[in-house]
């Protein structure tokens, strides 16, 4: 086994669509700048509350389609009873290539020379106006039609959680910005997480977790139509694909047979917890406005005895 061509990525879930053809469906998002095919697939309950999981928007870190494609296998073998119970409840979706072109080439960047990942709505301003920069912004929000078919594709979908997956920091997880509220419900799920690396035998403190504010990045858009966010880094690989002077020492790339009995399991915990914690609306303060007729009321009665 070797390292997929996009074209290999494709056929992967092409064949798990034949087999499964109850559980699971293709979608075309649109196209990259060369005219390569952009997909997503849907997986599991279509009234289920929706997950959205996209990878390789950095074309060089390669390995998160692979984990994708382990991701979908793992749920629809139904390889655990978790599994199971993620398909009877989430509509999961992923968008496996979100640069095809970059994917082709091993480059972070598309075929315009413009970092994806910078090149969304919200944040616009935190990426770069040097073309030959790591992270180039591009001449205008949404100014790629990457980042257009996949923008539009998240208007549509809507989806409650938008997990992002890169590499090139090892073990550190992003939580997105948000309101108290926000920020505690994904506390919750980062327990979880935790919870069950425990239960699997795996370090439950590996990964870090930071807030951060808004970049230009999938997961700041995704905010903004409603959705939980995580920027999810499990390997240092992209730096090594094609050579990066912001990162040293360089680090390895990891061998493909590391993929499966190492990184997968890594990932799974935080898969499985975005798609079974249960969101509770917080208890319902007591406002001014519910206290309103206990006011108004014996105002009303004590000027009107003033005016007697």
């Amino acid at each position: 086994m070797a390292w997929k061509k996009h074209a290999e990525i494709q056929a992967h879930f092409q064949a798990l669509q034949a087999q499964f053809p109850n559980d699971i469906t293709a979608e075309i998002l649109g196209q990259s700048v060369n005219g390569q095919t952009i997909f997503a697939v849907k997986i599991g309950n279509p009234n289920g509350r929706k997950v959205l999981f996209d990878a390789c928007i950095h074309g060089a870190e390669i390995i998160n389609g692979e984990l994708l494609c382990l991701y979908a296998d793992w749920l629809l073998k139904r390889k655990e009873p978790t599994a199971i119970n993620i398909l009877n409840e989430c509509l999961t979706i992923l968008v496996p290539v979100v640069n095809p072109d970059g994917y082709v080439k091993a480059t972070r960047k598309n075929q315009n020379a413009v970092d994806l990942n910078r090149n969304f709505q919200n944040g616009w301003c935190g990426g770069s106006d040097d073309p030959t920069a790591w992270n180039y912004k591009g001449t205008a929000p949404l100014s790629e039609p990457e980042t257009q078919a996949l923008r539009a594709f998240m208007e549509r979908e809507k989806p409650r959680w938008q997990v992002d997956l890169h590499t090139g920091e090892p073990f550190r997880l992003y939580k997105q910005n948000g309101t108290v509220d926000y920020k505690n419900y994904l506390s919750a799920t980062v327990a979880k997480y935790r919870q069950l690396c425990t239960a699997r035998g795996l370090n439950p403190n590996e990964y870090t977790e930071l807030f951060r504010g808004a970049f230009g990045g999938i997961i700041d858009d995704a905010s903004l139509l409603g959705a939980y966010g995580f920027l999810w880094e499990t390997h240092p690989t992209e730096r090594t694909v094609y050579g990066s002077p912001t990162r040293v020492p360089p680090q390895l790339p990891v061998p493909f047979e590391e993929v499966e009995p190492i990184w997968f399991p890594k990932f799974l915990p935080l898969a499985i917890a975005v798609s079974e914690v249960e969101y509770i609306p917080p208890a319902m303060p007591v406002t001014p406005l519910i206290l309103l007729p206990f006011i108004i009321v014996p105002l009303i009665l004590l000027l009107s005895t003033r005016n007697r």
